[in-house]
């Protein structure tokens, strides 16, 4: 079927697969937050469909099952239909994907249905925000890729499939195009020397480094996607000399989506073409009523030339940087840590390495690190955590008093 014909019916919810897949990365996210644990601790490809949420090893108490419950209701958008009660009566891992089958009216009758799907900021700079997208939009940004990607075999998704970038290109465009996605065990046994002609990564910047780092050669007919921040040059013409055949990188928001595109690190971003801009916004000009809805951007934009269609980012008007693919607030973050009882005073900065580094001023002459550390951990989300902390009697400040950096 091609693309026009697509759009031309009312678009289609999810699969089967691709629901289980994303309320288990969604699960996920919820335990590793609720328990202050890593998500590495909770390996969801080796749960069953009969998994009871209450039992081990999931083991939900009934704060958690209110929790989770409500980040699927949300996500899902299960409240338009009625159905979002028997989250909390029905408590198996396929119950919960019969339901939200039954809601999005993916089960074959196709007369429930909702408006679309709710996602959340990272709340990395400030508190989460939700963020809804209708079905149309989702499968128009789907249905634009799609039509450049004929030739993909397979797709080998590294990222979190309940956000808006891996429910994109993890769930939506496998199922537009029809073709098998690769998640958890099985994504990382393809890149271990699993890949093959045809196949298209799906990452982001720092993931990406290290597939550069751990590759010697791609096989040929390799394509790869990168979002979430911006991705280093020297990263991006490593993994073509090593045969990467193309590169998509996708600039957007958790606001947007997708806005643009471009395939060159040396070449500006170009506008998705339902776009539009209008000063310091963008106009979103197809609407499901007809109508313009306008964003404002959190990024400072450049653009060029006389339609103005081409641009490159400048960084965030609130300062934010990218952690691991996630927006963070290194101000909000030493906000944080300053609340510790053992700190007066904190800043923070990005690390060379892509990580958050820490200078405390500290209450007592000396701080216990292991302590302090352990509060880290059970404080800040991974993100947050600063991976080198230094302590002194005073922030560090040059000669005009102004804070300056430190090594």
């Amino acid at each position: 079927m091609n693309q026009s014909s697509h759009q031309d019916q009312h678009p289609p919810g999810l699969n089967e697969r691709a629901i289980s897949d994303i309320i288990r990365c969604l699960l996920r996210e919820t335990l590793s937050v609720l328990r202050h644990r890593s998500s590495l601790d909770f390996p969801i490809e080796t749960w069953e469909d009969k998994q009871s949420l209450t039992e081990a090893p999931l083991g939900l108490d009934s704060l958690e099952l209110m929790t989770a419950a409500g980040h699927v209701n949300r996500l899902f958008a299960l409240d338009e239909t009625g159905l979002e009660d028997y989250l909390l009566k029905r408590r198996t891992l396929q119950d919960w994907t019969n339901l939200v089958t039954q809601a999005l009216g993916a089960g074959g009758n196709g007369q429930i249905g909702t408006s679309g799907l709710r996602f959340m900021s990272s709340g990395s700079t400030g508190r989460p925000t939700e963020h809804a997208h209708s079905w149309q939009h989702l499968w128009r940004e789907v249905d634009h890729l799609a039509a450049s990607l004929e030739g993909r075999k397979r797709i080998i998704c590294t990222v979190p499939r309940h956000h808006v970038y891996g429910c994109l290109f993890g769930a939506l465009l496998p199922q537009r195009l029809g073709i098998p996605c690769l998640v958890e065990h099985d994504a990382e046994r393809a890149l271990s020397g699993g890949l093959l002609p045809g196949d298209m990564i799906i990452a982001f910047p720092l993931r990406w480094q290290y597939i550069l780092a751990s590759t010697s050669q791609f096989p040929t007919d390799i394509e790869g996607v990168t979002s979430t921040g911006p991705i280093d040059s020297n990263t991006w013409k490593g993994l073509t000399h090593l045969g990467l055949s193309r590169l998509w990188e996708i600039y957007g928001a958790t606001e947007t989506a997708g806005i643009g595109m471009r395939h060159s690190p040396e070449d500006p971003f170009s506008l998705f073409p339902w776009w539009k801009r209008e000063g310091e916004t963008l106009l979103d000009r197809h609407t499901t009523t007809g109508e313009e809805k306008k964003y404002t951007l959190p990024d400072r934009l450049e653009w060029f030339g006389i339609s103005e269609w081409l641009f490159l980012p400048r960084g965030r008007k609130d300062g934010a940087i990218q952690v691991g693919g996630i927006n963070v607030s290194p101000d909000h973050v030493a906000a944080k840590i300053a609340q510790h009882p053992s700190v007066t005073e904190a800043v923070v900065r990005p690390d060379r390495q892509g990580r958050l580094k820490a200078f405390i001023v500290s209450r007592q002459a000396q701080i216990d690190e292991d302590q302090f550390m352990e509060w880290i951990r059970q404080t800040l989300p991974a993100v947050e955590r600063p991976t080198s902390i230094r302590t002194g009697p005073a922030l560090p400040r040059n000669s005009m008093g102004k804070l300056e950096d430190w090594h």
